[in-house]
């Protein structure tokens, strides 16, 4: 090989890392889901409430577990059965974090998703280990007549030692 082939191979993307390799840095977790991740999907449903302002009744409720971090990665609220009029203010869905209304996320006045897919949430919402996630409605003037709602949340959980 001749000495502008040797320097042209060792200029080519396969040369350079050879030359001067470059470790993969992993992205963060609540990026892409690292190794020993466990992914969740979570749906509840119960008998639409009856009206009642400022009540906050619990549709789905459950544990990030204890030694796992994670991310929200979609969520869904429905209502089945009925005529519901989606952003009309007669219910309010809510995602909460250990009682806490998320910013953005604490008055849903439209359905999202279905019982099978959630809506994306771009960037996803991290939770700490042992952290109590709830999907909640309140019914502000809905009149029920045998209707359901639905809620779902969906995402990862990583070991919080993956970030030592």
């Amino acid at each position: 090989m001749s000495a502008t082939a040797n320097i042209y191979a060792a200029l080519s993307d396969e040369g350079i890392m050879e030359l001067c390799p470059t470790p993969r840095i992993a992205p963060p977790p609540w990026i892409e889901m690292p190794v020993g991740g466990e992914p969740f999907d979570r749906r509840a449903s119960i008998a639409t409430p009856a009206i009642a302002p400022n009540v906050f009744v619990t549709v789905l409720s459950f544990r990030v577990p204890t030694g796992m971090d994670g991310v929200i990665l979609g969520y869904a609220n429905l209502i089945q059965g009925g005529i519901f009029n989606s952003g009309d203010d007669s219910i309010s869905w809510a995602i909460r974090v250990d009682g806490r209304f998320l910013r953005t996320f604490g008055n849903i006045t439209h359905t999202s998703g279905d019982t099978q897919n959630n809506r994306s949430i771009h960037g996803g919402i991290i939770v700490k280990s042992n952290s109590l996630l709830e999907m909640v409605i309140e019914n502000i003037t809905f009149a029920v007549g045998g209707t359901r709602t639905t809620c779902g949340l969906n995402g990862y959980y990583w070991p919080i030692e993956y970030l030592g």
